[in-house]
């Protein structure tokens, strides 16, 4: 599941964000989930917004974990996890933190 965020600038458009999941194959409950946000976008909350929508259509879905690998350098993206009202988990390995957030 992707979704795209666009911003129009006169008649031309242009995507700015992404943000997606991949399931394991079913009957796997769990997904990976990821986002890109233009970086003269950062901090405007369109990270935490396709997070939100993503996380209402994997429910939707039978999916009850987002997993994600961030780097802890970036901390706008760590933010948006912790911040989301979800339980979530943190473990470094190999300089990457592996995040789980539970959906339910």
């Amino acid at each position: 599941m992707a979704l795209a965020g666009f911003v129009t600038d006169g008649e031309a458009e242009r995507m700015v964000a992404v943000g997606r999941y991949f399931v394991d194959p079913p009957p796997a409950t769990s997904a990976e989930v990821a986002f890109t946000v233009h970086d003269e976008l950062h901090g405007r909350g369109i990270g935490r917004y396709l997070h939100g929508q993503l996380a209402a259509i994997a429910r939707e879905r039978a999916i009850d974990t987002f997993i994600a690998h961030v780097l802890p350098t970036n901390t706008r993206m760590l933010n948006v996890f912790q911040h989301a009202g979800l339980a979530v988990e943190s473990r470094l390995d190999e300089r990457v933190d592996t995040i789980t957030l539970r959906l339910t």
